[in-house]
C-alpha cells in the first residue's frame, strides 16, 4: 500500500500527509493537513504569498489556528447538536494560514482534477479549518465511487479584529493596501497559492470551485463583486447572500474607521503602532465590546482596493459565463434564534404595541401593519406566536428574498444560476432537533457518515449524505443542475420542481410582495428592531448583578 507522499517538484519539497480515517480497503484518501499558504508580515497588513518550504514537509497534523473569541457553545455546535470545542492552545496570529488537501490515493500529479476549496462560516469571527464540519474526507471518497474524483481544499483566513478592523488610519499609516479586508484577501491569496500549486497534488488549476456556507457563503460573494478578478470558475454559495439587511451589509470605511477608534480608546492607545503591539487576547475582547455589529458577524470594508463602493454593478465583469449554485436550508431563522435567547432576560417582556411605535420610526404607519397583516400579527396575539411570525420575516427578508432577487440579477449579468434548498430536518438531539437548521448541511457534506449511527434512521440520513455530496461533486465537474430548484429533503427525499412551485410549496413567496417599495435604510431599521425585539422576547440569559 502506497505511503500518502506528494513529490512537489515546483516547491521542491515532499508532502507526508495521512491516510484519512475515512478510508476503506478499496477507496483510500490521503490528507494533507496545515500546509501553510502565506506569510503575515505584521498585524494589519496584508499577507504575502508563502511557497518557501523545507524538502520534506510534515503534513500530517492540523497547522494553527486564527486567534478568536471563546464561547461556551460555538454556532455549528448549537445549531447541528455535535460538540466540538475549539482549542485555544492551537491559536497562533502569524501563522495560522495554512491549508488542509485532500485527495483521492496515488492521485498522478497534473491529473486535472476539479478543485473545491471551502471557506467555513462562523460569522468571521470564529472557525477553523480542523473542525470536523470542514472536512472533505467524505466528500473525496463519495467523488471516486461515482466516478467524478474530486479534490477538496479547507483553508484558514484570519478572523474577527485581526481579519475585519479597517480605518482611514490604517490607510494613512500602512498605505491603501492596507486599510481593511485583511481575512477576505487571505482567502484570495490562498486561491493564489492553489493557482501555482495543486497540480502535483493532482488538482488543476484552471477548474477550482469555491464553496462556503454561512459567512463563508457571504466571503465568496465579496470576491464575485471585487476589484481582485476571481481566481475560481465556479461558487457555491450555502445560507447567506451579500447586502442583506443588518447581517451582510457592507460597511463604510468611516463605520468601520469609527469601531476602530473605539477600540482603541478602550485599550488607552492612540496610534496604530500601540495597537499594533497590544496582546492579542486584550485586543480581541476590545474589539469585541467595542462593535455595534457585534453577533452580527463580520462584514466587508468598501476600501475601493479589494472591495468598491459600486459592488453590485460588478457581478457581470467579474463572473458573467460562469456558474453558481445557491441556496440555504429550510428554517434559516434558526441562528437568529439562537443568538436571541443567549440575549438577557427582560421582565417584562415588551409588548407588540410598544414594538409597533419604534417601528414607526422607521417607516410608515400604514406600511408596518401591512407587514403585519401579511405575517398574521396582531396586538393580540401571543408573545410567542409574535416571535415566530418575526422570525419569519428575517428570514424572508435577509435570506430568501435576496435569494430570489439575487438569481434574476445574475441570470441577467450573464451568470448561470442553479437553486437548492436544505429541507432535511435535524436528526441529532439538541435545541434544534426536528429543525432543517443553519448549518445543518454541514453534517451531510463534511461529517463523517458514522455520526448518523444513533439516529432514527441512519440508513436514511446516510443516503441523503450521498445525494447531496453528489450534487456538490458533479457541480465542481461542470455538470449543474436544471432550471428548477433541488431539493434536498425532508424524510430523505430529494426533487427537482420549478421556482414557482418551490416559492409557493417551500417557501413564502405569497408574502413578498409586502417588500416592494421599502427602501434598504428602511429594511435596516426594520431588521434591526425586530432583532433587537426577538432579544426581548427570547433572551433567557442570567446577568449577573455586580456589588
Amino acid at each position: 500500500m502506497s505511503e500518502p507522499i506528494i513529490h512537489h517538484t515546483t516547491l521542491n519539497t515532499e508532502f507526508k500527509g495521512i491516510r484519512h480515517s475515512i478510508s476503506s480497503s478499496g477507496n483510500q484518501v490521503w490528507q494533507f493537513r496545515g500546509i501553510k499558504y502565506a506569510n503575515i508580515p505584521t498585524r494589519f497588513r496584508q499577507s504575502t504569498l508563502h511557497e518557501a518550504f523545507s524538502p520534506v514537509y510534515d503534513a500530517t497534523s492540523y497547522g494553527p489556528t486564527c486567534p478568536q473569541p471563546l464561547f461556551p457553545t460555538r454556532m455549528e455546535e448549537a445549531l447541528i447538536g455535535i460538540p466540538s470545542p475549539i482549542d485555544p492552545s492551537t491559536f497562533d496570529e502569524f501563522e495560522c494560514l495554512n491549508l488542509n488537501i485532500t485527495v483521492p490515493a496515488n492521485t498522478k500529479p497534473n491529473a486535472g482534477l476539479p478543485v473545491m476549496v471551502y471557506v467555513h462560516g462562523g460569522g468571521g469571527f470564529t472557525g477553523s479549518n480542523a473542525d470536523w464540519w470542514c472536512d472533505g474526507g467524505g466528500i473525496v471518497k463519495r467523488s471516486v465511487e461515482i466516478g467524478k474524483p474530486v479534490v477538496v481544499v479547507a483553508i484558514n483566513y484570519r478572523l474577527s479584529v485581526f481579519g475585519y478592523i479597517g480605518s482611514e488610519e490604517l490607510r494613512q499609516v500602512n498605505g491603501k493596501e492596507n486599510t481593511a479586508n485583511f481575512g477576505l484577501r487571505d482567502i484570495h491569496t490562498s486561491l493564489t497559492w492553489l493557482t501555482h500549486n495543486i497540480a502535483p497534488f493532482g488538482g488543476s488549476p484552471t477548474n477550482l470551485t469555491l464553496y462556503g456556507e454561512s459567512h463563508g457563503s457571504a466571503a465568496i460573494f465579496t470576491h464575485l463583486h471585487s476589484l481582485q478578478r476571481p481566481l475560481f470558475h465556479r461558487a457555491i454559495t450555502q445560507s447567506q447572500l451579500l447586502g442583506t439587511a443588518l447581517f451582510s451589509t457592507p460597511l463604510s470605511l468611516p463605520f468601520a474607521s469609527s469601531t476602530y477608534e473605539s477600540t482603541k480608546t478602550a485599550l488607552g492607545v492612540s496610534t496604530a503602532a500601540e495597537l499594533a503591539a497590544v496582546p492579542y487576547q486584550d485586543l480581541i475582547a476590545a474589539y469585541v465590546k467595542s462593535d455595534p455589529r457585534n453577533g452580527m458577524g463580520c462584514m466587508v470594508v468598501m476600501d475601493d482596493v479589494f472591495f468598491p463602493s459600486d459592488w453590485k454593478g460588478r457581478l457581470g465583469g467579474n463572473f458573467a459565463g460562469r456558474e453558481i449554485l445557491v441556496g440555504c436550508t429550510g428554517n434559516e431563522s434558526s441562528v437568529v434564534k439562537m443568538v436571541m435567547v443567549s440575549s438577557p432576560v427582560v421582565n417584562p417582556r415588551p409588548t407588540t404595541a410598544s414594538f409597533v411605535s419604534s417601528l414607526e420610526t422607521v417607516l410608515s404607519g400604514s406600511k408596518v401593519r401591512d407587514i403585519f397583516a401579511n405575517y398574521g400579527i396582531e396586538d393580540t396575539t401571543e408573545a410567542e406566536l409574535v416571535a415566530d411570525k418575526l422570525l419569519q420575516i428575517v428570514e424572508d427578508a435577509c435570506w430568501y428574498n435576496p435569494q430570489r432577487v439575487f438569481s434574476l440579477h445574475a441570470q441577467k449579468s450573464g451568470v448561470k444560476v442553479n437553486q437548492y434548498s436544505f429541507e432535511q430536518k435535524n436528526a441529532f438531539e439538541g435545541p434544534f432537533k426536528g429543525v432543517p437548521a443553519h448549518s445543518l448541511d454541514l453534517a451531510y457534506l463534511h461529517g463523517d457518515e458514522r455520526i448518523f449511527d444513533s439516529c432514527e434512521d441512519p440508513e436514511g440520513e446516510r443516503r441523503l449524505q450521498g445525494e447531496l455530496r453528489d450534487a456538490w461533486i458533479r457541480f465542481a465537474n461542470g455538470e449543474g443542475g436544471g432550471e428548477g430548484v433541488k431539493i434536498f429533503g425532508a424524510e430523505g427525499n430529494v426533487k427537482e420542481i420549478k421556482e414557482d412551485g418551490f416559492l409557493s410549496e417551500f417557501r413564502r413567496g405569497e408574502k413578498w410582495g409586502v417588500w416592494e417599495g421599502v427602501g434598504e435604510a428602511e429594511l435596516e431599521g426594520l431588521i434591526g428592531l425586530v432583532v433587537v425585539h426577538l432579544s426581548g422576547l427570547l433572551g433567557q440569559a442570567k446577568v449577573e448583578k455586580k456589588d
